[in-house]
């Protein structure tokens, strides 16, 4: 277990979940997935937005798993693929130019915390900088928590597939998740669209099989215009 590791997991609450079939173990759920949730009390001064929950594996190296702080009953649920042992971490970042009372700072916390962005820096995270198409590709991979190793070709003639970014658009492509913009190029470096945006995490929500409650659709002045735009993501 490296240094790093055990500073990560000195005095956190470690859980070890097993279950057996007969005589037999299992640990693997083979493309399934279980809930679980065991109970957490804040220690003083936690932020709630950057609880996390780690694999330890064998080995004891720490891998992120889906996890959500629950502050109304003091839990954290955990969505796993399989019986290890879980950490319950905590990973708050600190930036310079994150104001703790900007509307979007806990939002900040909670993305940064569980590894679905990077800040631009050590220190700084530009939260007024505009968002790319490929770092949408980059976070949604992030957000999956997908394995890029085997994408090492690139379907776009404008994606460099040694990019920080080239195997997560590769990814992302073939899952149907985004596409390209015409003449085989991606256009990763665009700034998203609101359009976009909206359709590829649309296109994520498909991907992951979620079911959404309806609701009344929003009459927007420009739906008619934002129509148009969609088909190019």
């Amino acid at each position: 277990m490296s240094g790093v590791t055990k500073e990560r997991i000195a005095d956190r609450p470690i859980f070890d979940f097993t279950v057996t079939s007969g005589d037999a173990e299992i640990r693997d759920f083979k493309g399934g997935l279980a809930s679980v949730t065991v109970p957490y009390t804040l220690r003083q001064g936690e932020n709630p937005n950057a609880i996390v929950v780690y694999d330890l594996d064998k080995n004891g190296n720490l891998k992120h798993a889906m996890g959500l702080y629950d502050a109304e009953a003091g839990t954290v649920k955990m969505r796993v693929n399989q019986f290890s042992r879980f950490v319950i971490g905590y990973n708050k970042v600190e930036f310079t130019d994150v104001l703790s009372r900007g509307w979007y700072a806990d939002a900040v916390d909670f993305a940064v915390a569980h590894q679905f962005f990077n800040g631009v820096s050590d220190n700084k995270f530009e939260p007024n900088n505009e968002m790319t198409r490929a770092m949408v590709a980059k976070v949604i991979a992030n957000m999956e928590g997908a394995d890029l190793t085997s994408y090492n070709t690139s379907a776009f003639v404008d994606v460099d597939k040694d990019a920080w970014y080239g195997a997560a658009i590769a990814w992302a492509a073939d899952n149907k998740i985004v596409s390209g913009v015409g003449s085989g190029k991606f256009d990763p470096n665009a700034p998203v669209t609101r359009e976009q945006l909206a359709l590829m995490i649309h296109k994520f929500i498909e991907y992951k099989s979620t079911k959404l409650v309806g609701t009344n659709k929003p009459a927007f002045a420009d739906a008619v215009s934002t129509a148009l735009q969609v088909e190019n993501c």
